[in-house]
């Protein structure tokens, strides 16, 4: 198929080809399943020219603009105004707390099943708080006059923004822009209730996804009170992972596998050390992208050098559209010796010229870097205790 042997029924299979060739060796592209129900749109034509105004986009890291209350269901003209991220292992922790007190004399299974509901009626609670916050800044983001955002307002990336004099409020312009009810540390929480996460505790996965439907919910009556385009969004967690670590384990102590390493996992991604499989990953992960609209993102972690093994992308990729994944990712080292300019997978010393000055490209929450090094501890810590999945 590579080399353009076969003669394809499938309209653009080559270029698909090309991209998981292209994103085993740069790691991008990433792949968005246009067909994936909640990413198709109606009005989408194959023969249609302008049928990009219909596709789904993302941002590269995971925002996802597209349904939209107060105008077309498009990507295009339109962006995220804000969000706000609960902090879900502190949720947990504190319902695991209370119920406890609640049932002194309780067994575990008792113990946990009274958490599980404290802890989804603190999620709703916390949902809707945020869903007011983001109404608040909403209201002050509309009186931001045109001429704060020269560019984005007269060329008319907002629509309708190249319509407004300098001096008018932006109001209804920004109507069509997301509000984002974000959160991280789904598997953190779980351990907190649970001892274990979610990726193979059956109990821990149900209420897992509960929480984050149950944020979906409040997520979805906003949007009727107000008509703004609230969602869920899965957040990326640059900084918070690393801050809101720090400040749980001054509150709470050091509880292992919560508050014990220098990060929260991100959304509803399985633990970064979880020994599991890329079908399981896939599969485990999957049913949570329907339910963030805002944005989400799965990737899987391959060891060795994937550019060898473009096969094994595309059934990757295959798997994930079979799975309804919106938008997916594979990650593997890609090192650059800054010695000799060496590609390819360097462990301490360039196999070359035994240099140790190494550049080595990751992608961290959906962005790649130009160094590892230029990260925040956190999120090197995470990286670092990534396992490959097989």
């Amino acid at each position: 198929a590579m080399e353009g042997k076969i003669t394809f029924s499938t309209p653009n299979f080559d270029l698909l080809l090309k991209a998981c060739a292209t994103t085993a060796k740069a790691l991008f592209p990433n792949f968005v399943f246009l067909d994936t129900p909640y990413n198709q749109h109606a009005d989408w034509r194959a023969d249609d020219p302008k049928r990009y105004l219909y596709e789904v986009a993302t941002m590269g890291c995971r925002t996802r603009v597209f349904d939209n209350v107060n105008g077309i269901k498009s990507s295009v003209g339109r962006g995220n105004l804000s969000f706000t991220s609960m902090n879900l292992p502190r949720l947990a922790i504190e319902a695991r707390h209370e119920a406890e007190e609640n049932c002194p004399d309780g067994d575990k299974e008792t113990i946990r099943s009274e958490a599980r509901l404290l802890f989804l009626e603190s999620v709703r609670r916390m949902a809707s708080l945020i869903a007011d916050q983001l109404y608040d800044r909403y209201c002050y983001q509309r009186t931001a006059l045109a001429r704060q955002f020269p560019f984005m307002m007269g060329n008319d990336v907002w629509k309708g923004g190249a319509a407004l004099d300098p001096n008018q409020e932006v109001g209804d312009v920004i109507n069509s822009g997301t509000l984002g009810i974000g959160f991280i540390g789904g598997h953190n929480a779980m351990v907190a209730i649970y001892g274990e996460g979610h990726a193979h505790n059956k109990a821990a996965w149900d209420t897992l996804y509960d929480a984050v439907s149950v944020m979906n919910d409040v997520a979805q009556e906003y949007k009727r009170k107000y008509h703004l385009n609230y969602s869920v969004l899965a957040t990326p967690a640059e900084g918070l992972s690393g801050r809101f670590t720090r400040m749980d384990r001054k509150r709470y102590g050091i509880i292992p596998g919560v508050t014990d390493l220098n990060y929260y996992v991100n959304s509803f991604h399985v633990d970064v050390r979880e020994p599991i499989g890329i079908a399981e990953k896939i599969k485990c992960e999957a049913p949570f992208h329907a339910i963030t609209g805002g944005g989400h993102i799965t990737y899987v972690e391959l060891d060795g050098e994937a550019k060898k093994n473009v096969s094994v992308i595309l059934k990757i990729v295959k798997m994930m559209k079979d799975e309804h994944i919106g938008y997916g990712s594979i990650n593997h080292p890609v090192d650059t010796c800054r010695g000799c300019g060496f590609k390819g997978v360097i462990y301490d010393k360039c196999p070359v010229c035994n240099s140790d000055r190494i550049a080595r490209l990751r992608r961290i929450t959906g962005y790649l870097t130009g160094s590892l090094d230029t990260w925040n501890s956190a999120k090197q810590a995470e990286e670092h205790d990534r396992v490959k999945h097989q």
